[in-house]
């Protein structure tokens, strides 16, 4: 008797071991989370102050070739301008450091009731993505979300996946805050992006949606393939939350900016959203 409880609890030791070991720590995520994380620097026209002001958010590069998800949010000043203002107005995209180089970006989709965008680097690219997975729910253990709070450079913050949230709300997590990190990913604990950062109500509760909610337009206007799928009736299907078609830009050779424009104004960093 003795004997197979012995045998007993070194079965499932050993077996919390291997669970354990097949959970990446925030030092396992780090090095993909700072190539692939990018600062988005979004440039929109005032017509009330008739300038040209500036936002910043975080998104995530899913494809080698430049394609990449934010949130609808930190893009909708934008795409409510003119086409003639969206010429002169940019989208830069900045990889895992805002005092790098960026390259201008356009925006190829937006679902603005999940929160959801997909933005593709101008030109032939080819740089570093992360991997992603459409999922109901994270594995078990830690959450990690990456981004560029308050005109900070890349800061990880570790968080607890808390439950699902009210219907269009996404998940809940808690977390310090998530102030400015609108659009980071949001890794789980097998080391992918699940979803991405939305906002929070306090500075110990947060939402992030869902990357199974960008289904539809990563299929229809992207190259990227998904690590994971979990399948089921959580997932989207095309027909139910289409994305609008904005004009592919993938044949668009980068802007050159224009020296005579209006200067820009950067305002403070914006509110996040609060959601009850």
């Amino acid at each position: 008797m003795i004997v197979r409880v012995i045998i007993f609890v070194m079965y499932f030791s050993v077996i919390g071991i291997s669970t354990s070991l097949a959970q990446d720590t925030l030092e396992d995520v780090r090095p993909v989370a700072e190539r692939a994380t990018v600062l988005l620097k979004v440039e929109f026209a005032d017509a009330e102050t008739e300038t040209i002001k500036e936002t910043e958010g975080s998104g995530v590069v899913i494809s080698e070739t430049g394609y990449i998800l934010t949130a609808a949010h930190v893009v909708e000043e934008w795409e409510r301008q003119t086409k003639e203002e969206k010429s002169f107005n940019h989208i830069t995209a900045y990889a895992g450091d805002r005092y790098g180089s960026g390259r201008e970006a356009g925006l190829l989709a937006m679902d603005s009731e999940h929160d959801i965008a997909l933005l593709k680097l101008k030109g032939k690219v080819s740089v570093d993505s992360a991997p992603f997975c459409f999922v109901d729910a994270p594995q078990p253990g830690k959450l990690f979300l990456f981004g560029f709070p308050s005109r900070k450079n890349l800061t990880p913050i570790p968080a607890e996946y808390a439950n699902q949230a009210d219907q269009g709300e996404g998940w809940q997590i808690a977390v310090k805050d998530t102030f400015g990190v609108s659009g980071g990913p949001v890794f789980d604990s097998t080391g992918r992006v699940v979803a991405l950062v939305k906002g929070g109500n306090s500075e110990v509760v947060g939402y992030v949606t869902p990357v199974k909610w960008g289904k539809s337009m990563v299929e229809n206007y992207s190259d990227a393939e998904p690590s994971c799928t979990a399948g089921g009736s959580g997932v989207l299907n095309v027909g139910d939350h289409p994305a609008p078609v904005i004009p592919n830009v993938e044949t668009i050779e980068p802007i050159i900016p224009n020296v005579n424009r209006r200067p820009i104004v950067i305002p403070p960093p914006p509110p996040v959203p609060v959601y009850k």
